[in-house]
């Protein structure tokens, strides 16, 4: 008839904000997503750090460009930010890629970042978990947030400070080899969630 039978959203903290409005919608978290054999791109030596997000404003891309070249570290982005006090010549800019390119660039980074200012459930850190890379986030999501040690390694709480955003990256790129074990198994647990969550909304 054209008439939807259900609204779900992925970002969490929402339901009971719409439900006061007279609105019922679910939770159903985004799956994780499956990636088959990616090959990475060849990168200068060096800390190569993914910084793959439109340059919109919230997404906090300056910022995290800042915190990168703070660290010595050689920033890989998607398009030039044009501010006037970060030279394109420290920059790698990839563009908008098909999704095969947009991985194997992932998956050559040490380090990808993705401290942006609002998120729902990003897939672009599951990916990256998932490719073997970490991925430092801001706290706008529920991202890891079931195991608090976790989610205080992988999360920094302040996105808009390029000295923090150093801090808690060259701290997760000390413990990167238990950060990206202990995300993985997180995200398989937290897939099992969402498959159930879609089935519950479906009904199926």
């Amino acid at each position: 008839s054209g008439v939807m039978s259900g609204v779900a959203t992925v970002k969490a903290g929402l339901v009971e904000s719409f439900r006061s409005l007279g609105h019922e919608i679910s939770h159903v978290g985004n799956r994780v997503p499956v990636l088959g054999t990616v090959e990475p791109v060849a990168v200068k030596e060096g800390t190569n750090v993914g910084i793959l997000l439109h340059p919109m404003w919230r997404k906090n891309v300056t910022t995290q460009i800042l915190a990168a070249l703070q660290l010595g570290w050689c920033p890989f982005v998607m398009d030039d930010p044009q501010v006037p006090y970060i030279s394109r010549n420290d920059l790698t800019i990839c563009g908008e890629l098909p999704r095969d390119e947009f991985l194997s660039i992932q998956a050559a980074m040490d380090m990808n970042l993705n401290v942006t200012l609002s998120e729902c459930h990003p897939m672009q850190p599951m990916e990256s978990y998932r490719l073997g890379v970490p991925c430092l986030v801001s706290r706008t999501s529920d991202l890891f947030i079931d195991d608090p040690d976790l989610y205080e390694l992988t999360t920094v709480a302040e996105a808009d400070s390029p000295d923090a955003i150093a801090d808690a990256a060259k701290h997760l790129l000390h413990t990167r080899t238990e950060a990206v074990a202990r995300a993985n198994a997180a995200l398989d647990v937290m897939d099992d969630r969402s498959a159930d969550q879609w089935m519950v909304f479906t009904g199926r």
